[in-house]
């Protein structure tokens, strides 16, 4: 007698598997570690990594010698020429030395400069070598990001979020976690409109990603995002298919947002539609104060003040604390001088220029290049100082050395 055998069903995998799968398919060590390292400075004051023995900055620099160590031992690759350039302009800055003052910020501005901030526009460069590569490490920054937004979202939830003020994650600020968002928000744009992403993964996540950004109330990352939105979609044109979806999630993004306001940190909204019917607010005022007291400052010494110069003349406690002019260029004349202003200046117009080539491929990977550039160089110009700025340097590094060819056609 025969019996009747169960059909087969193979069970499908859980979401963990599903994850993990994925996360070995888009990602490597060069490209964890890279974030990493780029993003320390977001993650260390997270209490949760207070178990580390040493500061996550150290730990991930060291990671990242190791493995370009190991990458040019293996390949004994030549470094493209651009990238003596970013070490002429490091040192075309080192005459502000003789004018650097003995603070606690001056010292800890030139360790950071010349150590952190190097590596991050050299390494990336050099261990990025294939657009693959770009495209892991591109994934990476977005996925990590992505889970500061999260950690946001799950910390304004708990808090009761209409007592909130402002919003952060893994103990940064939020202007970390709105250039975070806004980072993820323009790579998702340019997976889903080259059709890597498929729409029901890119909606709800767009959406999400721009209440957060909202919530972070930060309005340097805000516009940012917006110009980088504008030049992606006016420079790749959607086919009609894709058109027809981005109006739908515009419609569906810009409803979601709305309907949470009631619900995000009240001061997150004020700051925003404050600035959008022409109220500067309080910080953006004293800014405004900063570049034009510096650019008048920098113009009575071409030889500069030495780095944390604006602290020392400018700041309230002397040069004790950290105060900077919240604009990146307006730093490096002021401080660096002339020389090093020119140089820098110029290295990014050079900078822009490359990424232009870049923006021709059709590797999304290689695309953003030119779009993140301009994002981070804006959030450069608007706040934080010199060191802060680490991705933006990532990926002048980036558009200044990763490899192109000139044979190589520009449409492959």
């Amino acid at each position: 007698m025969h019996t009747l055998e169960e059909p087969h069903i193979e069970e499908q995998p859980g979401a963990t598997v599903r994850l993990i799968a994925w996360l070995h398919r888009h990602t490597d060590a060069k490209a964890i570690v890279l974030t990493l390292f780029l993003l320390s400075g977001w993650l260390k004051g997270d209490p949760r990594l207070a178990w580390l023995p040493v500061d996550l900055t150290v730990l991930t620099l060291a990671a990242v010698v190791i493995l370009l160590c190991v990458d040019f031992g293996l390949y004994r690759a030549k470094p493209s020429l651009n990238l003596y350039l970013i070490l002429a302009l490091f040192i075309s800055t080192l005459p502000a030395l003789l004018s650097t003052g003995a603070t606690h910020y001056a010292g800890e501005k030139v360790r950071n400069f010349y150590t952190l901030t190097l590596f991050a526009a050299l390494a990336p460069p050099l261990l990025l070598r294939w657009k693959e590569d770009l495209g892991r490490f591109l994934t990476t920054l977005a996925f990590v990001s992505t889970l500061l937004g999260i950690e946001a979202a799950l910390s304004m939830l708990g808090s009761h979020s209409v007592s909130l003020l402002r919003i952060n994650a893994a103990g940064s600020n939020t202007i970390a976690l709105g250039r975070a968002v806004g980072t993820v928000i323009l790579w998702l744009m340019f997976c889903w409109m080259s059709e890597r992403l498929r729409t029901r993964y890119a909606l709800p996540l767009l959406a999400f990603l721009s209440v957060m950004l909202v919530a972070s109330g930060s309005r340097g990352p805000l516009i940012a995002t917006a110009l980088g939105l504008v030049i992606l979609l006016v420079a790749y044109p959607p086919s009609m298919r894709r058109l027809k979806h981005l109006a739908l999630a515009t419609v569906v993004v810009v409803g979601l947002v709305i309907l949470s306001i009631s619900f995000l940190p009240s001061m997150s909204i004020t700051r925003i539609t404050s600035f959008f019917s022409g109220e500067m607010g309080e910080s953006g005022g004293s800014r405004m104060v900063y570049w034009q007291e510096g650019l008048q400052k920098s113009l009575e010494n071409p030889q500069g003040l030495g780095w944390g110069g604006f602290a020392v003349h400018f700041g309230v406690f002397g040069g004790a604390v950290r105060e900077y002019p919240h604009n990146m260029l307006v730093e490096v004349f002021l401080e660096g001088g002339w020389l090093a202003g020119f140089c820098f200046l110029g290295l990014i117009l050079f900078a822009l220029q490359r990424a232009l080539l870049y923006a021709r491929r059709r590797s999304p990977a290689e695309r953003a290049i030119f779009v993140l550039l301009i994002f981070f160089l804006f959030n450069a110009l608007a706040s934080g100082d010199l060191n802060d700025n680490r991705l933006f340097f990532c990926f002048l590094g980036l558009a200044l050395a990763f490899p192109f060819t000139a044979q190589e056609s520009v449409d492959g």
